[in-house]
């Protein structure tokens, strides 16, 4: 949802003049903020009163920049005020927001989450042990690394364990055996993606012993 900035602190002084005097135009006998404090006279004053700090600035009087500053910060926090009420008021109508004429925040855009790909499947040093990777997903928070023994069907119950990384090595397969890989993605947003299924034959230990 998009609101008015309430947050002027930063802004280049000039900008923050014009930002001020184009939202008093605006909110002069607005009808959507009827009761809006400080009223566009007030505000129209404060601006003013900064404008001028601003010129007596110029000639690098130490007091004269004390009180540009002052003055400046005055009226960001009457710009502050202005953008929660008109925030409070308006809950959301981009209609009444932009009759403000104060700035808009950026509009939200959405996250959206990747599949998780090139899932690779390497046999780990220790017996019954692989190693997963695969290539890191755009927006994820989590991923959950899932397994199940061949053959699998509409009715596998997949073994999983979650994690943040994108490598894993799995541990405690049975060896000898055929097992499929794949991973899920979690968003920020509670989405889920899922990867292709892999498989991969686990090696049994080698039971060979030097002549």
């Amino acid at each position: 949802m998009r609101n008015c900035k309430i947050n002027f602190e930063g802004i280049a002084e000039a900008s923050l003049l014009q930002t001020t005097r184009a939202a008093i135009i605006k909110m002069t006998a607005n009808a959507n903020f009827p009761n809006i404090v400080p009223t566009a006279v007030n505000m129209a004053i404060a601006a003013d009163n900064f404008e001028t700090a601003m010129a007596n600035a110029s000639t690098g009087n130490r007091d004269a920049i004390a009180n540009k500053n002052v003055q400046k910060n005055a009226l960001q926090g009457l710009m502050r005020s202005w953008g929660l009420y008109v925030n409070l008021l308006s809950d959301g109508n981009l209609e009444m927001l932009i009759s403000s004429g104060l700035p808009l925040t950026k509009e939200p855009t959405p996250s959206v989450l990747g599949v998780p790909e090139n899932l690779t499947i390497n046999q780990a040093i220790n017996p019954g042990s692989v190693e997963v990777s695969f290539k890191a997903v755009d927006n994820a928070i989590s991923y959950r690394y899932e397994w199940a023994p061949n053959p699998v069907t509409a009715n596998t119950v997949w073994q999983g364990t979650g994690s943040s990384l994108r490598k894993m090595v799995i541990s405690g397969l049975e060896q000898g055996t055929n097992y499929w890989f794949r991973v899920r993605a979690y968003g920020t947003k509670k989405q889920e993606t899922v990867s292709n299924e892999v498989s991969e034959f686990v090696m049994p230990r080698s039971t060979n012993k030097a002549a």
